[in-house]
């Protein structure tokens, strides 16, 4: 299903407009704008080697999902090769290019397969040179962008950004998960009743961890909570009710598993 969405969104948006992507993918189009060689040949192709390199260095499991992944997104690319809209307005399928093929990207990912290309040789850039996937990706990403924009223009390459943008951004809202909450970190004196309020008012647990001031050294109960997003606020302000000087922390949790959220699988 993630690749038969990242097949349709690749053509139906990003190809029919001429707008470039990220990774392996990015410069099949490439290639194939120029010579018009499919862009399905062009991943199998460049994947295989890669494929045997990952065999080599990691093992068959590792190759197992690899395969399946690349065959399937390759497969889809071309089944769907005769959808496309063209519009006038390239902001419109910039967008919704990234949004098709990063949720389709994030199904595959989340299931624990991938599409190959800059995955392996991201992997083994970092095996052997150390260097981290995040920056390689970043790297090659923007040099897809920068030859996109030498053959196509800086405009074409500015709309493939935003896609680029778009797309990285719902794969993790996917791999992350829809139901993201919000944990608080709350250091204050008044920890029991700031307990009290969580557990009566908002029918929420929470755990107290013990802690030390850095200057004083004075020991001091730190709670740590997780509650949903349409919870956060109500409890910002209960907690400042109870005590103005308390000291919050607030930032987002994903896959959050227990009692209130999601069963253990």
């Amino acid at each position: 299903a993630g690749s038969l969405l990242y097949g349709f969104g690749f053509n139906y948006f990003i190809a029919a407009n001429h707008l470039a992507e990220g990774g392996v993918s990015g410069l099949a189009l490439l290639f194939y704008y120029a010579t018009n060689f499919p862009v399905s040949y062009f991943i199998v192709l460049v994947n295989i080697p890669l494929l045997l390199i990952g065999w080599y260095l990691w093992g068959l499991s590792f190759v197992g999902k690899s395969v399946f992944g690349v065959a399937a997104t390759a497969l889809s690319i071309e089944l769907c090769s005769h959808l496309q809209l063209t519009v006038d307005n390239l902001l419109l399928p910039a967008l919704y290019g990234g949004l098709v093929t990063g949720a389709g990207l994030g199904l595959i990912i989340r299931n624990g397969a991938t599409t190959g290309g800059t995955d392996i040789i991201g992997r083994i850039l970092n095996q052997f040179f150390g260097i981290s996937m995040g920056r390689f990706y970043l790297l090659f990403d923007m040099g897809v962008l920068i030859l996109t924009a030498a053959i196509h223009g800086l405009e074409i390459a500015l709309y493939s950004l935003v896609t680029v943008y778009v797309a990285s951004k719902i794969v993790d809202l996917v791999i992350d998960g829809l139901d993201a909450a919000k944990q608080a970190i709350i250091i204050s004196p008044k920890t029991s009743e700031i307990l009290n309020f969580m557990i009566k008012d908002m029918e929420r647990g929470a755990t107290v961890l013990n802690g030390r001031g850095g200057y004083l050294a004075n020991p001091t109960d730190v709670i740590l909570c997780v509650v949903s997003r349409n919870q956060i606020f109500r409890l910002r302000k209960g907690v400042s009710e109870i005590d103005p000087q308390a000291f919050i922390i607030i930032s987002n949790a994903y896959e959050i598993y227990g009692d209130g959220f999601r069963e253990h699988k």
